[in-house]
């Protein structure tokens, strides 16, 4: 079917073709019978938007927003764009946060004794003795 056979066949269908057009159409439908099968198809939706009512009702849904136009609507909002930049920042900083405690050094046994001898040599008491696992341990 060619493009100016849908245009004609939507036309019939809306009632929306001129006498001429529609007569040009029926005569080439007596020699397709593919076209003929497609206005026996239309004729029912013809009939039906032929009832005032019935088209008001049909151009309604028609001019009824989608799902998609509505999350698009929802998202073009500026209180939303707001909401969801505060969202992405707080969760920037928490991930930012996680990452600089996981990065930060744990504290060794060297430093732990560096910090202990300057603890003690600032208190002018003696530094801590090691605690020997063996009993030959000596101190220093």
């Amino acid at each position: 079917m060619t493009r100016e056979t849908k245009h004609l066949t939507a036309g019939y269908a809306t009632d929306s073709l001129g006498e001429e057009e529609r007569r040009e159409m029926l005569r080439a439908a007596l020699d397709d019978q593919a076209l003929f099968d497609t206005l026996v198809e239309e004729q029912g939706l013809r009939e039906l938007l032929q009832d005032p009512a019935a088209r008001q009702e049909v151009l309604a849904a028609l001019e009824e927003p989608t799902g998609w136009e509505r999350v698009r609507a929802w998202f073009e909002r500026p209180a939303t764009l707001l909401d969801l930049g505060a969202v992405a920042t707080l969760v920037l900083m928490a991930l930012a946060g996680y990452a600089l405690l996981a990065i930060r050094p744990t504290p060794s046994s060297r430093t732990l004794r560096a910090s202990r001898s300057r603890h003690c040599l600032a208190s002018g008491s003696s530094p801590p003795r090691p605690i020997c696992a063996s009993t030959a341990c000596t101190p220093p």
